[in-house]
């Protein structure tokens, strides 16, 4: 019973984790800070009582609506709350039975997985990848390259891994740099072409490979979803970054599994 309660944690942990970033994606947009100011009413300015950002629970026992002014809450902040719990609870016990897993690595991974949800929902809702995030992902994979370099027994390994990182980086980010200046911007964003370059650096080669597998899979699927359910029309554009962080932290957590599972069935066949 033991790890059943240790998942509710994280998961606990996790959904107030996902009120933060609930501000995360509200301000940085707007270009407004997100570490200092209260969180307010978005109608009215009210600044909130604590009672009223307990993630889950406050939006289910004021029914969906604000304290203040009775208007109705956007259903964003209660899914980015449980999507963050169950993120933060799948990335805590993938390595957590890993024995040798070091709590940077958890940290780096966090951070990663976090970032990405960001990324997805600005796109999602304002259709932009956001660069600030990018550019907060580049700062913690050069701090991690740092790291495993003073901590590296062999420098010639440490050089050839991030040396294949980056080529792999450049392979991902190319390939999506083809998709958007050959559809002329139609078929893939620029931003598309930043995300992978980044996903490209925290994910092995194979890494990478399967998540921008992923990635076409998973929009795929969804986007025929959408047409039969008349969501969306042959020939409009649906944001990609989440498929593409969708996939990301699929490989980034279960790369070998996949890849492992995948030779295991082909040698079958």
């Amino acid at each position: 019973m033991w790890w059943i309660l240790s998942l509710c944690v994280f998961f606990i942990i996790g959904a107030f984790i996902g009120s933060f970033l609930n501000v995360v994606i509200d301000r940085l947009p707007a270009g407004e800070g997100v570490i200092v100011g209260r969180s307010h009413c978005d109608y009215c300015n009210h600044t909130l009582a604590w009672y009223e950002l307990i993630p889950v629970i406050s939006f289910l026992v004021q029914r969906g609506k604000t304290c203040c002014c009775g208007k109705k809450m956007s259903i964003q902040y209660v899914i980015s709350e449980i999507l963050t719990g169950l993120i933060t609870m799948f990335v805590m016990w993938s390595f957590w039975v890993q024995s040798n897993t070091t709590l940077l690595t958890v940290a780096i991974a966090m951070l990663f997985a976090y970032s990405l949800f960001v990324i997805s929902m600005i796109d999602i809702k304002y259709g932009i990848i956001n660069e600030s995030v990018l550019y907060f992902l580049l700062l913690v994979f050069v701090f991690w390259q740092v790291y495993l370099f003073v901590v590296s027994a062999d420098k010639n390994e440490w050089i050839f891994e991030l040396t294949v990182r980056v080529l792999s980086a450049l392979a991902a980010s190319s390939f999506f740099a083809i998709l958007h200046f050959g559809t002329k911007g139609k078929g893939m964003g620029g931003g598309d072409v930043q995300l992978a370059f980044v996903i490209g650096l925290f994910l092995s080669a194979l890494g990478t490979l399967v998540g921008m597998y992923l990635s076409f899979m998973i929009g795929g699927l969804i986007a025929v979803v959408f047409l039969l359910i008349g969501k969306r029309k042959i020939g409009q554009t649906i944001p990609f970054g989440p498929y593409m962080a969708t996939g990301a932290l699929i490989a980034f957590l279960w790369a070998d599994i996949i890849i492992s599972g995948y030779l295991t069935l082909s040698i079958a066949i």
